[in-house]
């Protein structure tokens, strides 16, 4: 790849050009076809759209996928909040997706919090329809377009701490 970009870069001829830049796309093409994540195409709270081609390369991240309706999203909370705080200096991104489709429950549970991390709203559950999220919580966990680890209900913190651990 380096040497085609020097060579695009020393001007050579348009056929030369023409398969860089079909290489290029051939490439790009061959990463998304490795993928098993689907498209997230959703904003957060503050208004950032939310793309597959915006996560950082080699960089973890953990969604959940959680409504404040949900007992159970409720239950696993304070250990969801533990492990945030204990592998904050790992380097990966907690992400949140409410499902919720009373906005003003939401906002007025999420008052009640401090939240540090990114909180997607999926009220119209566009997201969790792709990511085949049938119940809440679910959580899973991204590298490079792929799913490492997907778990659905309650959670330990000892297995958020193996999984996180295996996806590096």
């Amino acid at each position: 790849m380096a040497n085609t970009l020097a060579l695009w870069s020393r001007g050579g001829s348009k056929l030369k050009k023409f398969f860089l830049i079909l290489t290029l796309l051939a490439t790009a093409t061959f990463a998304l076809a490795q993928s098993n994540v689907p498209e997230i195409g959703i904003k957060d709270t503050k208004g950032k759209l939310w793309t597959l081609k915006s996560l950082e390369k080699d960089k973890i991240y953990f969604f959940e996928f959680w409504a404040t309706w949900c007992g159970t999203c409720r239950e696993i909370e304070p250990i969801l909040n533990d492990f945030r705080k204990e592998q904050k200096s790992l380097g990966y991104q907690f992400v949140s997706v409410s499902i919720d489709e009373n906005l003003a429950d939401l906002a007025k549970y999420v008052k009640t919090k401090t939240i540090d991390y990114p909180l997607l709203v999926d009220s119209r559950l566009e997201m969790a329809d792709r990511w085949k999220v049938k119940e809440v919580p679910t959580m899973v966990i991204v590298k490079n377009g792929k799913v490492l680890w997907r778990k659905t209900g309650k959670v330990t913190l000892d297995e958020l701490r193996k999984a996180v651990k295996e996806a590096k």
